[in-house]
């Protein structure tokens, strides 16, 4: 197996489980094997942050529970969804990780 067949088959993994910890290792070794430098690497994470956010599915759920139309925003409206769904991602990895240690 080529190194072109195992990234697709570790995407399809990552993909299946949803483990947010394995995707963020995989995007921090492309990061260091392509030597991609901290201001490079936030212009990539906005660039997924705009794309996210301008997916059919993101950007109806904005529109039709907030009246936020993405389209509209610039980069700091932008980064402030970010920020806030950050913030609701954290909370709810807390009371999660805080569940599991009560079990």
């Amino acid at each position: 197996m080529d190194e072109k067949e195992k990234f697709i088959e570790k995407l399809d993994e990552l993909r299946s489980e949803k483990d947010m910890d394995k995707i963020a290792d995989l995007f921090n070794s492309v990061v260091i094997m392509y030597g991609v430098t901290v201001e490079e690497t936030c212009a990539l994470a906005y660039y997924l942050i705009d794309k996210a956010l301008k997916a059919d599915h993101n950007s109806s759920m904005l529109q039709e529970k907030f009246g936020i139309d993405i389209n509209k925003l610039d980069l700091d409206g932008k980064l402030t969804i970010a920020k806030a769904m950050i913030n609701v991602y954290s909370e709810k990895a807390k009371a999660k990780a805080k569940a599991n240690e009560q079990t």
